[in-house]
């Protein structure tokens, strides 16, 4: 373990002291890891004692992850529940308790601003009541599931369902739960004390807006540069602009690529979610065959950008319709 030091000068001599995030790092035991990260992530204890986060780097009940601008982390806990937290959030591993040998264990989060995605572990499959996610207007509750949940503005809440099944409440308790059973819907908690909506069906502008801003980090040479560069570095910069902007060009395409390719991914994941259920009626079986012109899973690029929004949205609709009943 690498520690950090302080130094502080005194009449008599120099007296070292470990910083408080070493000691209380020393003196807790790590509930998960950093397995993916872009850009700059803290980790701030209630202290305020303030640690930068790199991949590989352990996390600690009570510490708050805290995403800048551009950067995203994914995290990866002792029960194998996942978090892969987007730009600008600020998401707090408030209690997290795990026997790994009984799988008996307490997991709650709670996010003030921003968005995270998450897929439960262990500690749902045991005992689901014992999973809750948190955010100033919501609480969130799980079947061993999976889903991307944005908090805007003062905690204004939407809870997109990516795996089943979900359930969405006030955070003070006012009304009941809003369960959500199909994959790929919606729903949200605008206001304090206001019942959840009832959910509905993602439409594609909403997918891409989530699933964009939750895409698993890929390494940290896509990091977020902050430092000016100096005048030799500057004009290095000048003579390979026409060959970077190229290079974005081509980067940027390829990233929209993806996206699209995930959409179709989700779509695909809503049909079978529907055959399994037992929704093998004329509609779902349409909803195959035109899946197949949406996106072809043999290849992973299959859709792009420009091309992938209108056939998807055609694809969407026709879920939303056919197959999910909307």
């Amino acid at each position: 373990m690498k520690c950090v030091y302080k130094a502080s000068v005194l009449a008599v001599g120099v007296v070292v002291s470990v910083s408080l995030s070493t000691a209380y790092a020393m003196a807790a035991e790590a509930i998960g890891k950093v397995t993916a990260l872009r850009g700059e992530v803290h980790a701030t204890l209630p202290s305020g004692e303030d640690s930068l986060l790199q991949t590989g780097s352990s996390v600690y009940q009570n510490q708050t992850i805290r995403t800048a601008k551009g950067a995203k982390a994914q995290l990866v806990m002792a029960d194998e529940s996942v978090f892969t937290i987007g730009e600008d959030t600020n998401l707090l591993l408030d209690e997290y308790t795990y026997d790994p040998v009984t799988h008996d264990g307490t997991s709650i989060v709670e996010s003030s601003k921003g968005i995270f995605k998450f897929l439960t572990g262990k500690i749902a499959k045991k005992n689901h009541d014992n999973v809750k996610l948190n955010t100033p207007f919501a609480t969130i509750g799980v079947r061993g599931s999976g889903g991307i949940v944005k908090v805007d503005g003062a905690g204004q809440t939407t809870l997109n369902m990516t795996n089943c099944c979900i359930n969405i409440a006030p955070r003070d308790g006012s009304s009941a739960p809003v369960e959500m059973t199909q994959i790929n819907t919606v729903s949200r908690v605008e206001a304090p004390g206001a019942p959840a909506s009832e959910p509905e069906v993602a439409t594609f502008d909403i997918i891409l807006e989530l699933e964009s801003a939750v895409d698993v980090p890929v390494s940290d040479d896509e990091a977020v540069e902050t430092d000016a560069p100096d005048a030799a570095a500057q004009g290095k910069q000048d003579e390979e602009a026409s060959d970077k902007d190229a290079s974005d060009e081509e980067s940027s395409g390829k990233k929209e690529e993806k996206r699209a390719a995930a959409i179709g991914d989700r779509l695909e994941q809503i049909i079978a979610s529907k055959e399994s259920a037992g929704a093998g009626d004329e509609a779902a079986d349409d909803a195959n065959t035109n899946s197949d012109e949406i996106v072809s899973s043999n290849s992973p690029n299959a859709v792009s950008y420009g091309a992938g929004k209108e056939r998807m949205e055609v694809g969407i609709n026709l879920l939303s319709k056919d197959v999910l009943g909307a």
